[in-house]
């Protein structure tokens, strides 16, 4: 058995809008073959689960046209447990404005089948954030939804320099119970420390700030996600005077940010009883965040004692803790950094 995780949201949470011009409005989400380019959804937010899949055949991808290899250990409250299962299609959505028109990234939606039915559909997770009250309109798709298990990993890496009240201290030696200097609360508490190691090459290959491009006092490597705390003058203008929460591959392209591909690299991770702002290296930026996406990401191990730790996480809202900051999605985040970002 090998078991591996997938966030999912029930299927009713992308719904047909009424401005649709295709489908029938308030109708779900469901596989791409059956909904034209053009379709309007509403998001309606609500609860994701992080779901258990037995997959027999290929362990680092869910597969289409396979549905005896991919199991249901755990589906929570969206499939029942032993379903045969299927990443059906892909769906890729452009959030509108309020004028209709799209905006920002393209997101793309992975829709989920049972039962070996190409039309039963049971949930579907998605590349990016979906804000709750806003319509997304579908522009491609492909009817092959074969798609990775791995999502984000937002930490840092080992030598990485920690403050922790007068001192600096190596992320890879904090412990569970070490009190860290944080941003709104001085000193605070770990409450669980993680590690995770993943290919270093391709999209987990860390992002390299080089000394000072982010205010830190020696060069900085992260994960590509990993969110790092923003203040400019376009910030300022664009989010109401306030600091924002950028991921750290948004920057590259900038002057003295690269990829710093590698084999194989480990990522540190330690999280306290709420997101925080804390010192790395001189720069920034945020605290281990227990979103779906992040959780999706860690091995069995690390994820079952954040489990064990935070049981309220086993079934997640779209926020488990409150945000410190905003966190921007890619058309704001280069709107923030002067568009310069790539």
């Amino acid at each position: 058995m090998v078991q591996k995780t997938i966030l999912a949201a029930s299927s009713g949470a992308l719904t047909v809008a009424v401005s649709s011009p295709f489908l029938a409005p308030g109708s779900s989400i469901i596989n791409n073959s059956s909904s034209p380019n053009g379709t309007i959804y509403d998001f309606n937010g609500g609860f994701s689960e992080i779901i258990t899949v037995d997959d027999t055949n290929n362990p680092d991808v869910f597969d289409d046209d396979d549905p005896l290899n991919h199991i249901i250990v755990d589906g929570g409250s969206l499939v029942a447990d032993g379903t045969p299962v299927e990443s059906e299609s892909l769906i890729v959505l452009r959030e509108l404005d309020d004028n209709g028109n799209p905006i920002g990234d393209e997101i793309t939606i992975n829709v989920y089948s049972q039962n070996g039915q190409t039309s039963n559909i049971w949930g579907f997770s998605a590349t990016d954030f979906l804000v709750p009250g806003r319509q997304y309109v579908k522009v491609s798709g492909s009817n092959n939804g074969d798609s990775s298990y791995t999502d984000l990993v937002p930490c840092f890496v080992a030598g990485t320099m920690i403050k922790a009240g007068h001192k600096q201290v190596p992320v890879e030696t904090i412990q569970r119970g070490d009190r860290i200097w944080t941003q709104s609360r001085r000193r605070r508490m770990v409450a669980w420390v993680g590690c995770t190691e993943v290919d270093g090459r391709g999209k987990f290959a860390p992002v390299r700030f080089e000394t000072g491009v982010v205010g830190n006092s020696a060069p900085l490597l992260v994960s590509p996600n990993h969110r790092m705390l923003h203040f400019s003058t376009q910030s300022h203008l664009l989010f109401d005077d306030q600091p924002v929460l950028i991921p750290a591959h948004f920057y590259v392209g900038l002057p003295g940010v690269t990829r710093a591909p590698q084999d194989s690299i480990k990522y540190y991770h330690f999280m306290f009883q709420g997101h925080e702002i804390v010192e790395a290296n001189g720069s920034l930026s945020e605290s281990f965040y227990p979103g779906a996406q992040a959780l999706t990401a860690l091995e069995k191990a690390c994820r079952q004692e954040i489990f064990e730790l935070f049981p309220q996480l086993k079934a997640l809202p779209t926020e488990p803790f409150p945000l410190i900051a905003p966190v921007l999605r890619g058309y704001e985040a280069r709107a923030a950094l002067g568009q310069q970002a790539i």
